[in-house]
């Protein structure tokens, strides 16, 4: 499975969750001491979200009209 199809399964997607999600990323990195990789990992993560959310979107265009 793709990344993005694990994602859209784990996290159904619209922008609260998204959001909710990547504070709770930012969250766990601070608390385990990743501040190395905390931001990395995050902007991966954002790109996914943006991603998904461009794609919902453009799905929900063509359905809507």
């Amino acid at each position: 499975m793709s990344v993005e199809g694990w994602f859209e399964i784990r996290y159904p997607l619209n922008l609260a969750t998204a959001k909710s999600f990547l504070e709770s990323l930012r969250s766990q990195d601070w608390q385990l001491g990743y501040e190395n990789v905390c931001e990395p990992r995050i902007e991966l993560q954002s790109l996914v979200v943006e991603a998904l959310l461009e794609k919902n979107r453009k799905v929900a265009e063509e359905v809507h009209g």
